[in-house]
């Protein structure tokens, strides 16, 4: 459902998360963000479309519909986010203040140490990771032996990627992305984890990176985006190297993974979680 509500133009999406161990909630509360120009104009036209959208969502409830003052609404809910987990390995502790944030500020430490602290503020632009998108990365992700292997985040935003790659032994680690902000907040989120070692974040566009042979290389971007950047992310994956591809819905999975594969990468997996898809491939060794 999260997948339909973005493709009725919600600005952001979240559903209830279940703590470390114990079992997802059902039913599943989701809350969705639409801005007042969107059409969305109470519960009926929400559930309409969500129907029209998809057949599945029928059996969804809206439970209410309400209006907020513009302003940092959205720092605010994410600020007050608990800490939740995230893979198999980490728990995201949120951190409400990125300016005022040290590496001991924050969120109340986690009584899970079977997991790693993993600390990001969250802002407008760019999440703590709790997208099934970002989950998808971190599947592939804690499924390789990172330990040791250059590693690129290509559209890095809150430079979460980048620091998990850190945090699991990945090196050289380098993050960019097209939106400066983007990277002023990935340096001060990876200032709040400095077990992820020294990671490099550089503005620019795929096109603009130097050449380079990275190991892995992540890009969490959306599906036309994606088409696009497609043959430099390949131009910068080293022989033997893996490219992992999310921020896919689940329709346009299959017509990615074949764009890829017919640039002569050989498709590992593809996966769906919640109505989005991520792609990973193995480049043949040259």
């Amino acid at each position: 459902m999260g997948a339909a509500l973005c493709g009725l133009g919600a600005l952001g999406v979240s559903s209830d998360t279940a703590p470390p161990g114990e079992p997802a909630p059902d039913p599943v509360r989701m809350r969705a963000f639409f801005d007042r120009g969107s059409g969305i104009e109470g519960a009926g036209a929400l559930a309409a479309g969500l129907t029209a959208a998809d057949p599945a969502c029928v059996a969804a409830r809206v439970i209410s519909t309400s209006w907020l003052e513009d302003g940092k609404w959205v720092e605010r809910w994410l600020a007050a986010l608990a800490p939740f987990p995230i893979g198999r390995r980490f728990l995201v502790e949120p951190v409400q203040d990125l300016m005022e944030a040290s590496p001991d500020s924050g969120a109340p430490a986690s009584r899970d140490l079977s997991r790693l602290r993993l600390r990001i503020c969250p802002s407008r632009a760019f999440g703590t990771g709790e997208h099934p998108t970002t989950r998808l990365c971190l599947i592939e992700m804690e499924g390789l032996e990172l330990a040791g292997r250059s590693f690129l985040d290509a559209g890095t935003g809150s430079g979460i990627l980048a620091i998990v790659a850190g945090l699991l032994g990945a090196a050289p680690v380098i993050g960019f992305d097209n939106d400066p902000e983007a990277i002023d907040v990935a340096r001060a989120n990876a200032a709040l984890n400095p077990g992820a070692g020294a990671i490099t974040f550089i503005t620019g566009e795929p096109a603009s990176i130097e050449p380079a042979a990275h190991e892995v290389i992540a890009a969490n971007l959306n599906g036309t985006i994606l088409e696009r950047v497609i043959p430099d992310l390949i131009r910068l994956l080293a022989p033997s190297g893996h490219l992992i591809l999310s921020g896919l819905l689940e329709s346009e999975g299959e017509l990615v993974a074949a764009l890829v594969e017919s640039r002569a990468l050989r498709r590992v997996r593809l996966r769906t979680l919640e109505g989005w898809s991520s792609a990973h491939f193995e480049r043949r060794g040259a």
